[in-house]
């Protein structure tokens, strides 16, 4: 939706009107005081007043919208209210000020200036005498609306505001939220924080909250929506203060390292996850437990009346040891494993041996193995037996070349599978003697036990062959790629399934001793009859040593998408003699996904389908706005396509409103009577492909944008040198390679052509000007600031995760040409890209003998490619000698490098030796690349485009080599007049048609540059100096 505002009936769920409203996208939707229409806030520099009104339809009657007045802008508006009397109106623009507006004549009132970044967001209490703003420069300003001035600013976030609100009755209070992934607290007249809420883990996008205040609504970027209760529980500001530095000493608690005497301090290799605050308390709970379990049979042993300790009667145990693992089972989940490794060495007997009691009871026998499998294992390629009575290993098996990671027991015990880090299962055979080490007649006494361990490995041996002997059968070779991290058997033990580190899964058949006897029976007698005809001997010994009589692969299980997890439902059923069923569940990527596996018993033929799959309720794409009704009922939440009502009352949806019509929806609000919801869309956010400099900074320092990634390509430098270039310019704008990650691509082209020529007379050594000491300074780190995955692998994930992404192409094609031949399906799923490159009446800009532009020269068979199998929007090289409306004008380039900004700064040093050779040469300065990115943030910025059909010119040492050859005949060529009536698509059949950009809007192209670079100010970068 470019523009649109789209009226949905929540009865029937039904688009029943959607009209172009405006040239821009639409941030937000209002009803006004009196209910009776609503205004559209647009980029488009204008508020629009609408009026309800009942139209007739067939048989029934619907609302529909009508337009009443425009209020025409300074600037851009990204958030608009109206007061609750309704006397004014506030708008917050781009230029970082807020006017107001009274609303019956529409005449300025006065404008709130104070920020430094563009201004986001904006409300005003309910008395209507105070009006709260928040902006990209991260603070929140206070306002009186009697004269315009402003009562306090406060450092609000860490990262910019996204919404504000006040709190329905309370005149003072009011609610901020930001990128930080915080919602905080303020009073407007004490000017202080009141208090957190710091559940989100990402950017919060906008807030919403019920007319009397009891619920408030958040929705994030990390894809969820939070319901908040108001509570009658007072909150104290100095507790909340007092918490804070609690917390800051937790942190620097946590952040402690610790070290074991004896061990190294700075190991190459530890445990991936880090200790936080529960996992602290949670393992000096499991301590005192055990201190009080200890106690207790002290107590206990010398009084047998004595009273239990209160907290073992808090946790209703029964046991002592049930009351350890009670206690272990309140520990979070994500928080066991580093809680374990918390707890010192002299407390781990109690918890193995209170497990083990509780194993052998079947109370909670899942926990107690987890713990138990846990404590006792080891990143190495050891298989160890241990005693839990004795607390002893008495058993290790040497066998493996690899990390074990899952083992499964067979056949009562006798067989052994382990998998391990390769592509293979180890399948040992188990024979356990009599007189085991578990019959406490038979144990030794303690001191002669311990001379034994201690003594040399023959002597060890012999103890542990007293009790279990092993014997490596063979290693069975697995199809999941990566290692082997769970093996699960089914619940009569016959088969086995394997999951490894991708969407498929292994299944084995482990068979019983009758069934190995009569696979040995067959396969010798097959040997026999081979050796017959080879005039050789076999015996029984030679056969028996084939691992598959015992476990072999039958098959696989395909899923989805990759396997995080998975289960067998402990029931299953036959469906004839032969075949066997059973069920199974899979925990994937961001969805739960159930199967049911057909087993043919004699065949061995295994059959997979799909049973059911458990989505990922709600929005898949980010919610950008919610909207309560007026009845407080129901929530509509807005994000990607669609919209979904939600019911307040059991936070589940019950309604999903979509339409072929609907695009990225950002502004969301219900009509009066909550029958009907308004929509409102913006143009879609940008993926920048690109190693142009001065292109990223229109569309980094744009708030209506969001840049995905940027993948960098070989050109004027290597991709490697460009990534470098890239991660400069994100310190430069106050962004991150951490925020908007940066991928290295091809460092050639499909064709290779050996080293990279820099062109220096123009881009200098490095790509930006060769001064490298500038503002931001180069540093090393910025060579190693990529992503581990390449750029092609990026391209194909990115467009597989976001629905709507755009590619912004501005240089060569050879990582999107290198994705398309690794992933056909891409073509498909790219819902626009803006490519800079081509020509389009034969300009060259390389050499004196080619006709070809720089970007298509460097690898013409990618462009040939790329235009064969997309449509694309081509900004060619020939743009750059078009012009507006005003042919008298091209973009002044010059001016947006001479603010007072040290972005405006950075940018004129970084192209001045550009800017000098191209004097010389008597041309101007006009890079097509910064058209290209407006283009790709505003279509309207193109003001006449032609729908042509193209090729790519791969002639070799030819002058017109990666020149774009059009098929001019095709598009309305008429013989007779000898002109061209018409630009049509007659010719789609054979070639993709392409959009080519021939005039553009010379004046908006200069706004985004001054705003990208003049707009900024100082604040922008004190923080990276």
């Amino acid at each position: 939706m470019n523009g649109e505002i789209g009226v949905f009936e929540v009865s029937s769920a039904e688009l029943v009107e959607c009209r172009k409203a405006h040239d821009g996208a639409i941030w937000t939707i209002q009803n006004t005081p009196d209910n009776e229409g609503f205004i559209s806030a647009s980029a488009d520099k204008t508020v629009k007043f609408w009026s309800y009104v009942l139209v007739t339809e067939g048989s029934r009657k619907r609302i529909s919208i009508r337009e009443q007045k425009i209020l025409e802008l300074p600037d851009e508006a990204l958030g608009a209210c109206f007061s609750p009397d309704g006397k004014f109106l506030v708008v917050a623009l781009l230029n970082n000020t807020c006017s107001v507006y009274f609303v019956d004549t529409l005449k300025f009132f006065v404008s709130l200036y104070g920020h430094s970044l563009p201004v986001t967001c904006v409300d005003i209490a309910p008395s209507s005498k105070l009006c709260v703003t928040g902006s990209v420069d991260k603070s929140v300003k206070v306002w009186g609306l009697d004269f315009g001035d402003c009562h306090k600013s406060f450092h609000a976030h860490d990262d910019a505001v996204t919404s504000v609100l006040f709190c329905p009755g309370e005149e003072q209070l009011f609610w901020s939220a930001g990128k930080d992934g915080k919602i905080k607290q303020w009073d407007a007249v004490k000017f202080i924080m009141v208090q957190v809420l710091d559940r989100h883990t990402l950017d919060i996008r906008c807030l919403a909250q019920f007319t009397n205040g009891s619920v408030m609504f958040s929705a994030s970027h990390d894809k969820s929506i939070r319901c908040w209760e108001k509570t009658d529980e007072m909150v104290i500001v100095e507790e909340r203060e007092e918490v804070e530095r609690e917390e800051e000493y937790e942190k620097k608690l946590i952040d402690e390292e610790d070290v074991v005497a004896g061990e190294n301090a700075d190991n190459e290799a530890g445990v991936a996850s880090s200790k936080t605050h529960s996992s602290i308390v949670s393992a000096e709970n499991i301590i005192q437990a055990i201190d009080i379990a200890r106690n207790e049979k002290v107590q206990r042993a010398e009084d047998p009346n004595h009273e239990p300790h209160p907290m073992i009667g808090a946790y209703n145990s029964k046991s002592l040891d049930h009351f350890i693992v009670d206690v272990i089972a309140k520990c979070r989940a994500s928080d066991l494993d580093r809680t374990l490794l918390l707890i010192p060495l002299v407390y781990i007997p109690d918890i193995l041996l209170a497990i083990s009691s509780c194993t052998q009871q079947q109370y909670k026998a899942e926990l107690s193995t987890y713990v138990a499998v846990y404590l006792t294992s080891s990143k190495d390629s050891l298989i160890k037996f241990w005693s839990i009575d004795s607390q002893s290993c008495f058993y290790t098996v040497m066998d493996s070349r690899n990390e074990i990671y899952s083992m499964s027991l067979h056949r009562d015990e006798t067989i052994l599978v382990a998998a391990t880090s390769e592509l293979e299962l180890l399948v040992f055979e188990l024979n356990w003697k009599s007189g085991a080490i578990f019959e406490k007649e038979e144990k030794e006494e303690p001191s002669v036990k311990k001379s034994t361990l201690e003594g040399d490995d023959d002597a060890l041996a012999n103890m542990a062959n007293r009790y279990i002997t092993t014997k490596l059968r063979g290693r069975v070779i697995r199809q999941s790629k990566g290692r082997a991290l769970q093996l699960v058997p089914t619940s009569d033990d016959r088969f086995l399934v394997c999951v490894g580190a991708d969407k498929v899964a292994d299944v084995y058949r482990v068979f019983s001793e009758a069934e190995s006897a009569k696979r040995l029976t067959k396969k010798l007698k097959s040997a026999k009859r081979k050796a017959t005809s080879d005039s050789s001997v076999v015996s029984e010994d030679d056969v028996a040593k084939d691992v598959t009589i015992l476990v072999t692969r039958i098959g696989e299980m395909a899923l989805p998408h990759k396997i995080k997890w998975i289960d067998v439902v402990k029931s299953f059923k036959f469906t004839d003699e032969k075949t066997l069923i059973y069920k199974w569940y899979a925990l994937l990527t961001n969805t739960v996904h159930w199967v049911k596996m057909s087993i043919d018993e004699a065949s061995n033929v295994v059959q997979c389908d799909s049973v059911g799959n458990l989505d990922k309720l709600g929005h898949r794409e980010d919610v950008r706005a919610l909207a309560v009704s007026s009845s407080s009922s129901l929530l509509a939440s807005a994000g990607g396509n669609e919209v979904i009502l939600w019911s307040t009352h059991s936070l589940r949806s019950s309604l999903t409103l979509t339409d072929n019509d609907i695009r990225d929806v950002v502004a969301v609000n219900f009509v009066p009577g909550d029958n009907y919801i308004l929509t409102g869309g913006k143009f879609t956010d940008t993926d920048g492909v690109t190693d142009d400099i001065r292109a990223l900074t229109i569309a980094l320092t744009n708030p209506n944008v969001q840049v995905l990634a940027i993948t960098t390509v070989h050109g004027g430098v290597s991709a490697d040198q460009a990534s470098a270039n890239v991660a400069r310019l994100l310190r430069a704008t106050n962004h991150s390679s951490s925020s908007i990650p940066i991928y290295i691509g091809a460092n050639d082209s499909l064709v290779p052509k050996g080293p990279i020529q820099v062109w220096e007379d123009l881009f200098g050594n490095d790509g930006i000007g060769g001064v490298p000491e500038v503002f931001p300074e180069a540093l090393p780190s910025d060579l190693v600031a990529a992503q581990p995955m390449d750029a092609v692998d990026a391209i194909i994930e990115l467009t597989k995760e976001y629905s709507d992404v755009t590619l912004v192409a501005i240089g060569p094609l050879t990582n999107i040409a290198m994705a398309i031949r690794k992933d056909p399906e891409l073509a498909g799923r790219i819902q626009r890209i803006v490519i800079m490159g081509g020509n389009y009446l034969a300009v060259g800009n390389t050499l004196s003998n080619s006709t070809a532009e720089f970007n298509f020269l460097m690898d013409p068979e990618a462009a040939e490619i790329v235009l064969a199998t997309v449509h694309a929007t081509i900004v060619p090289w020939d743009t750059c000698f078009f012009k507006g409306p005003e042919y008298s004008q091209k973009v002044d380039y010059e001016e947006s490098l001479n603010h007072a900004t040290p972005l405006s700064n950075f940018l004129k040093k970084i192209t001045e030796k550009g800017r000098k050779y191209l004097k010389t040469m008597q041309q101007p300065y006009a890079f097509v690349d910064d058209i290209a990115m407006a283009i790709a943030i505003e279509p309207t910025i193109a003001l006449k485009t032609s729908k042509l059909c193209a090729t790519v010119e791969l002639a070799d040492n030819s002058v017109t080599r990666a020149q774009v050859s059009i098929d001019w005949m095709s598009t309305g060529y008429n013989l007779t007049s000898q002109a061209f009536e018409a630009l049509g698509d007659k010719n789609e059949n054979d070639w993709l048609s392409q959009t080519f950009v021939t005039e553009y809007d010379v004046h908006r192209i200069n706004e985004m540059l001054n705003s990208a670079v003049g707009g900024t100010g100082e604040f922008r970068f004190e923080r990276c100096l």
